[in-house]
């Protein structure tokens, strides 16, 4: 432990006797659950910080949207905007969100919702015209006032969550324990190298961890795609051995990584995750790749916040994002969708 942690430990027990303290509190029902008779499906992590909840819930909506009507339900995080909305064409990342607004855009065909109270937008979502078969709640493992019937738990292969305190000492939103309340549970961004050993260390000190519903999961950056027509250029990484790139996701370094095995970032503009970009730092960067006539190169969530600059819409060439999707290296894929219709089937 180093000496800031071991600081800041006695408010990190603290703040996890609280968390615990709340939990116990649902688990005897002192504190109320919702439940609802459509299938409710939760992804969460209990660490702070990007665990890859956005590709999961992308990967879900690809395998199931065929079958079932879906919406999903997040809070909308760092959205201009309050209250229960339901996505519409004319809305965008500051009214919903960027992660909601990048799910929406990627999938017309599904109702996408947001709500600081979860069970109030639930209640809405089931007063719709076309009511869903199912609702994915991203980002809600302690969101405990609605009762979710599968609860999926995302833990990041290079922070086990057995390793780590509660805030704010550590990165958990609560003590590693409560790994107990999921259902499935994903590691995710493992190497695809990824041991025999490593997993059954996974297994082992993960509370409620058991094989059958302990999966693997790499991340597979794709093509990149245009910002102003959506088609994906699969060349090109060998068309330009140059790119500017922008982030402000969590954590980027992966991603710096990818790029940097295909191509030169000849400028890497970094802010904090969900950062709202100012005219004059968009100005900067579009000056920039204007100057040299060098692309840009972003991901996915931070292209929705940049098509609301002003100063963006001057970028002379095309911009680029960057998608990622999960990759289950044990090639388990078919049986994680399965536990996912096993469950909608009895629900």
């Amino acid at each position: 432990m180093t000496a800031i942690k071991y600081i800041l430990y006695p408010f990190s027990l603290l703040y996890g006797l609280v968390l615990s303290t709340r939990n116990a509190c649902f688990d005897l029902g002192i504190l109320k659950q919702a439940t609802f008779p459509t299938p409710v499906i939760s992804v969460g992590n209990i660490t702070v910080g990007g665990t890859g909840k956005t590709p999961m819930v992308e990967f879900i909506i690809r395998n199931l949207s065929s079958r079932y009507k879906i919406a999903t339900l997040s809070r909308g995080y760092r959205r201009a905007t309050r209250g229960v909305i339901i996505a519409s064409k004319n809305d965008n990342a500051q009214t919903i969100g960027d992660e909601p607004h990048q799910i929406a855009s990627k999938f017309p065909g599904i109702t996408v919702a947001v709500a600081e109270k979860r069970v109030e937008g639930i209640r809405t979502l089931l007063k719709q015209e076309s009511v869903p078969d199912m609702i994915l709640m991203d980002d809600a493992y302690q969101h405990r006032h609605v009762k979710p019937g599968l609860s999926i738990l995302l833990v990041d292969f290079n922070r086990p969550i057995w390793n780590d305190t509660p805030f704010p000492g550590g990165r958990l939103r609560e003590f590693a324990r409560g790994s107990r309340r999921a259902d499935i549970v994903v590691v995710t961004k493992c190497p695809q190298s990824i041991s025999q050993l490593q997993k059954d260390t996974f297994v082992k000190n993960i509370k409620g961890a058991k094989p059958e519903n302990t999966f693997f999961a790499a991340i597979r950056h794709g093509s990149p795609c245009s910002l102003s027509t959506g088609a994906q250029q699969e060349d090109f990484f060998k068309i330009n051995n140059e790119v500017v790139l922008l982030t402000a996701i969590a954590q980027p370094q992966p991603l710096i990584e990818h790029v940097n095995s295909k191509t030169s970032i000849v400028k890497h503009f970094s802010f904090g995750d969900h950062h709202q970009f100012s005219e004059e730092e968009v100005h900067g960067v579009v000056s920039l790749c204007n100057t040299t006539g060098i692309p840009l190169l972003t991901t996915e969530k931070d292209a929705t916040r940049l098509r609301l600059s002003e100063a963006f819409s001057q970028i002379k060439n095309d911009a680029y994002s960057i998608p990622i999707d999960l990759d289950f290296v044990d090639g388990r894929e078919k049986e994680f969708v399965y536990q996912i219709y096993k469950y909608l089937a009895n629900a």
